[in-house]
């Protein structure tokens, strides 16, 4: 919400609102409730057994949120030895929950990190945490280019023994796909490939099979579902479907279930105000709940 006038201002000009596209995999949206004070920038999302966490971003605390599926807030629990500076992600293995601090809207961040805290601790304000430091290994300039660079990111998932993550490229409009370990220490990011998405990424999801969704808004703040085949390792763009939603800047989605075909995610959305030219924005925060239709391949 803070950095997304400039883009706008670059954008508006030029963009076009997609109205058509295939759409065989979505069936469903509903808005299920407002997310008010504190949970009004929710920028990340994850279900560990059943249970929905979720966080804010730049500018607050380090805490994160249980809801239920009502979107109400049901914990919160603020870690006392991690800082946020721009959490965007959240997302988990059957051992560690892992939060990505990697924000970089500027483009001048060199202390990108995320945190890996034990499952069972992820109610412990004085939780043990381990710390993975990364890097682009193409980045050499660190001086503040807002919104006019490829190194930002906000989405990831954790798929095996690998965390990959997807970029927020502001120059391009597509999205490259890093690979890394969940090892502690320092990791330098280079591309495995890159994706035309045509819109800015904001999180990710793995439905623990066969796909990840990406979620993602164009400079009219229409807000796009990506869909990605996931085959060992490999990514393949499937679907990128406009999602009936109006002026709503979608920043997190978690995969929850699959039953009788469909499958359940739900997702978030930051507070958006706006008024510049002849784009207006104004909305609340908001907890959603959709579904796909089941991956078969």
């Amino acid at each position: 919400m803070k950095y997304v006038l400039l883009f706008l201002l670059l954008h508006a000009c030029s963009s076009k609102k997609e109205t058509t596209t295939a759409q065989t995999a979505f069936v469903a949206i509903k808005n299920i409730a407002v997310l008010n004070s504190p949970l009004i920038e929710s920028s990340g999302l994850t279900t560990i057994n059943k249970e929905l966490y979720t966080h804010n971003d730049s500018g607050s605390s380090s805490t994160i949120y249980k809801l239920d599926t009502l979107g109400k807030i049901q914990q919160a629990t603020t870690f006392h030895n991690l800082q946020n500076k721009d959490w965007e992600a959240i997302t988990h293995d059957d051992v560690f929950m892992y939060i990505g601090d990697f924000g970089n809207n500027l483009g001048s961040r060199k202390d990108l990190k995320i945190y890996k805290i034990p499952i069972d601790q992820r109610n412990n304000v004085s939780a043990n945490s381990e710390t993975i430091l990364i890097s682009y290994k193409d980045q050499k300039e660190f001086a503040p280019r807002n919104q006019r660079h490829a190194y930002d990111l906000e989405a990831m998932v954790a798929i095996e023994d690998k965390l990959y993550l997807f970029s927020k490229d502001w120059s391009s409009l597509q999205t490259t796909i890093y690979r890394i370990d969940k090892k502690p220490g320092a990791h330098t990011l280079q591309s495995t490939s890159t994706l035309p998405v045509r819109s800015l990424i904001t999180d990710a999801t793995f439905n623990g099979t066969n796909r990840v969704i990406l979620t993602s808004y164009d400079s009219g703040l229409q807000p796009y579902l990506i869909i990605l085949h996931y085959d060992n390792g490999n990514f393949t763009l499937k679907e990128r479907i406009p999602l009936p939603i109006d002026s709503s800047q979608i920043e997190a989605i978690t995969y929850y279930e699959t039953n009788n075909g469909l499958e359940t995610y739900y997702l978030t959305s930051e507070a958006v105000n706006i008024s510049l030219g002849d784009i207006e924005a104004s909305s609340n925060g908001a907890f959603y709940k959709m579904q796909l239709k089941a991956s078969t391949k």
